[in-house]
């Protein structure tokens, strides 16, 4: 990705959230699966909207954007796993935390980041951070 690429998304992408509000969310239920642990994200839509907005910029300076429009879901990973898992025992010890309320949290900004995969493991630098209306 060039200079130019990068300063040109992270500028399409200020221009386009800078009337966006803050995002209210909720975090949680616990939602173990066979690739790590995450909190569900509500509500959704304000989530696939910013998202959405931010591949727009991107649509501005690249041709097409490399990660699908559809199949995403709005979460929170807090653990990874290294390796083929049985789910069920993590589920089992997980389940008390099912009955907690959801965390309240609000996006107040946006780190726009270049993300890599190396060795198993995501790793990321940001490259700006995008605020929201306040």
């Amino acid at each position: 990705m060039s200079d130019a690429d990068i300063k040109a998304i992270v500028a399409e992408t200020r221009r386009r959230s800078a009337d966006l509000p803050p995002l209210e969310l909720s975090l949680g239920l616990v939602d173990p699966d066979a690739e790590g642990v995450g909190l569900l994200v509500r509500p959704w839509d304000r989530v696939e909207h910013l998202r959405a907005t931010i591949r727009d910029a991107l649509g501005t300076v690249w041709p097409s954007v490399p990660e699908p429009a559809q199949g995403f879901r709005p979460h929170v990973t807090v653990a990874y796993s290294g390796a083929p898992a049985p789910t069920e025992p993590i589920r089992a010890r997980l389940a008390e935390l099912r009955d907690q309320p959801p965390a309240r949290v609000t996006i107040r900004q946006v780190p726009l980041i270049a993300l890599r995969r190396e060795n198993r493991s995501y790793r990321w630098t940001t490259v700006a951070t995008v605020p929201l209306a306040e």
